[in-house]
């Protein structure tokens, strides 16, 4: 039965019927990642952007009202999903700092990277033609003068387009992309 009970961000109760790092294994087994690579890759990412954040009073009551109701077993900090209550990352460092995707550029290679402030983007490309589910190609985004533009992939390996559209922004954009 779900809980009422507003929880902050960085705590979770996972309630799932297959433990989601099991979806996540099947999800980079689909489309060809390298396993191995992929948990190294977000290893360093929670390096960078992530930290364990400081218990307060309130919430340590959340997490012992979370314990004593039966969300179990209580796991303490990690960044793995599981079963039962524990406590997750957060990206304000012990000073408040916060770290965003943005930190991260601090490690790329910039020859290799065209960065564009201030875009807006408007809809996720898929083609859909001879696939057996959509395959994003694109993006259509307007600049920061308004003036609007199309991304796409290039054939073959290492290329992507990030998009960083955070929590809300995300799954607006999934839908207006359709």
């Amino acid at each position: 039965m779900a809980s009422s009970i507003p929880v902050p961000a960085f705590w979770e109760v996972a309630v799932a019927s297959m433990p989601a790092s099991t979806h996540a294994l099947l999800l980079i087994m689909s489309v060809g990642w390298d396993e191995r690579l992929v948990n190294e890759s977000y290893q360093w990412v929670e390096k960078v952007v992530a930290f364990e954040p400081p218990m307060r009073q309130w919430q340590s009551a959340v997490r012992d009202g979370l314990v004593e109701v039966g969300v179990l077993p209580y796991n303490g900090f990690t960044y793995d999903h599981m079963y039962g209550t524990k406590i997750g990352g957060t990206i304000f460092d012990q000073n408040g700092q916060r770290h965003t995707a943005a930190d991260l550029l601090e490690y790329a290679n910039p020859s290799g990277l065209t960065l564009l402030l201030h875009a807006s983007v408007h809809k996720v490309l898929f083609r859909i033609k001879g696939k057996a589910r959509p395959v994003a190609h694109g993006v259509v985004f307007r600049d920061a003068t308004g003036a609007k533009h199309r991304a796409y992939l290039k054939n073959g390996p290492k290329n992507e387009i990030i998009v960083s559209a955070g929590a809300l922004g995300s799954p607006q954009l999934l839908m207006l992309s359709g």
